[in-house]
């Protein structure tokens, strides 16, 4: 496959199928707890580190579409959304909207169908703090979304999940004084609004990913900080989210980057999990 470069340089964060979707197929591991781990010993190198940033089903090939979103940097430093379009055969990319004034970022993208996609980051103007960005291709062009603001905090999506109907974004809220705290909000595609989310002490807190479970409740999964990193993983039903207890198996860093609902029921989540300096993907897998 090839990708269309806009830039000096170029980072993709995040891929989702959309279009006709194929049948979907997830390998099994035995269940006990809320999370059971399983730890691959096989090497993924990130940054220097081993992590899995994304949670992706299987599929076959035929008549699927694919959407890549993320941030382009132009020559004078300026970070442009980027999104790209698999069509089946080669990548193309797709103008998105530059909402603020002083760089913009996507950070999360959820295919509902080949015509509507939405993808979720940043957008920054002239000074602190920065906020949301949620736009939505129609199968012809990007348009930027209503999103919830904070004249306080920064609010950085980093995970997005939903419908047509009912949209929901997650990851962290910064201030000028305090740790970061989580971030959901949810609602119509055009009328996002902040929910109350729980943290898990009072350490720095981040949910990376989301997706819909079988029975449409929703999950997001990141990490927080108590000493070291550890995995945190949340639960939302009827706008009511709770802390649901997932393995950090590490006695180091440990967190999830990615999470996926299974059709029928279940949920998969990945990461990185660490020991006396040694990285390692973590699989955690909840049935």
């Amino acid at each position: 496959m090839e990708s269309a470069a806009l830039g000096p340089e170029l980072n993709l964060h995040e891929v989702e199928w959309g279009g006709s979707r194929a049948p979907q197929r997830f390998h099994e591991v035995s269940s006990g707890e809320p999370f059971d781990s399983v730890v691959y010993r096989k090497r993924v190198q990130a940054r220097g580190a081993d992590k899995l940033l994304a949670c992706i089903p299987l599929a076959t090939r035929a008549s699927i579409s694919c959407a890549a979103v993320g941030a382009d940097q132009d020559a004078n430093g300026l970070w442009h959304a980027l999104t790209e379009h698999w069509n089946g055969s080669a990548w193309s990319a797709v103008p998105a909207v530059d909402a603020g004034a002083s760089g913009n970022q996507f950070f999360a993208v959820r295919a509902v169908s080949a015509n509507s996609v939405y993808a979720t980051g940043q957008q920054a103007g002239s000074r602190f703090p920065s906020q949301s960005l949620v736009e939505h291709y129609n199968g012809t062009s990007w348009s930027v979304l209503p999103t919830p603001s904070d004249p306080t905090e920064t609010l950085t999506p980093y995970g997005i999940t939903g419908s047509d109907t009912a949209l929901t974004i997650v990851g962290d809220r910064e201030s000028s004084t305090a740790p970061y705290t989580t971030l959901v909000a949810a609602g119509a595609p055009n009328s996002l609004s902040l929910v109350n989310s729980p943290n898990n002490g009072t350490g720095e807190q981040d949910l990376f990913a989301a997706t819909t479970a079988a029975d449409g409740s929703t999950w997001a999964a990141g990490w927080f900080l108590n000493g070291s990193e550890q995995t945190l993983t949340e639960h939302g039903v009827n706008g009511t989210w709770s802390i649901v207890a997932s393995p950090s198996p590490g006695t180091g860093d440990n967190g999830f980057g990615g999470i996926a609902g299974i059709p029928g029921g279940g949920l998969w989540a990945v990461g990185v999990t660490s020991s006396n300096g040694n990285f390692s993907t973590l699989i955690a897998h909840n049935c």
